[in-house]
């Protein structure tokens, strides 16, 4: 419970790679209120 919790509606994006790419999926995602997650290596 809680205002972080996931339901089973929730869409998370995980994502690795070029900022470039980031960027454009990052714009997608919040299109359709999908949770965006980047990380960096």
């Amino acid at each position: 419970s809680g205002e972080n919790a996931s339901t089973a509606d929730d869409v998370n994006v995980f994502f690795c790679g070029p900022n470039t790419m980031a960027q454009a999926i990052r714009n997608h995602c919040a299109t359709f209120r999908f949770r965006f997650y980047e990380e960096k290596f």
